[in-house]
């Protein structure tokens, strides 16, 4: 199946997963991750916002924020056309952009090095057994990913019915170290 096939089918499903579900998911992923050194050790955590039917990460995001660390969201900059990081301390700062996702607003937030990220909570619209991620098609978590340490560990969150057995790979995609699941957590042979 191509990636295109692929992630039309799994948007599909994703948009009816059982209510219980979704409602319950949030919660039981943070409390996952609360059992992960890599997230909770981790002081400056890039996240994202839910877009659609992904895993809502309103809950997440206000925990990191909460507990003092250094909230880092995504901001699409189109030129050049890739992913940038800036501090959020607040939520209802955020503004819309041209896709309907939320974002900072970069005449009132602090823009960050990727350099300084600790740890990367990374969305996708499905993810394999070897770590491979599938996006939406617009490589921003791949170019991205080149710019942060290599040590640095990305963390997928998603449902558990985002998990596949394999993915189709190009040579610039980028595993992730971990998924985490609903169901449980994922470490990476690549991790």
């Amino acid at each position: 199946m191509t990636k295109k096939a692929l992630r039309s089918d799994i948007i599909k499903k994703r948009q009816s997963i059982d209510e219980r579900v979704r409602v319950n998911a949030p919660a039981i992923i943070l409390d996952k991750l609360l059992s992960m050194p890599e997230f909770t050790h981790a002081n400056v955590i890039s996240s994202f916002v839910s877009f659609r039917d992904e895993l809502e990460m309103n809950a997440i995001n206000t925990f990191i924020i909460a507990k003092h660390k250094t909230l880092l969201l995504p901001y699409i900059d189109s030129n050049p056309k890739k992913m940038v990081f800036y501090k959020v301390e607040d939520l209802s700062q955020l503004v819309k952009n041209d896709f309907g996702i939320f974002e900072p607003d970069p005449s009132i937030h602090k823009r960050f090095d990727p350099q300084e990220i600790e740890c990367v909570l990374t969305p996708g619209v499905a993810f394999d057994m070897r770590g491979f991620r599938l996006g939406y098609g617009g490589g921003f978590y791949d170019k991205f990913f080149s710019e942060i340490k290599k040590t640095t560990p990305k963390i997928g969150v998603a449902y558990e019915m985002q998990f596949v057995e394999t993915l189709p790979v190009e040579e610039y995609d980028q595993p992730i170290t971990h998924l985490v699941t609903e169901t449980g957590i994922r470490v990476f042979m690549s991790s």
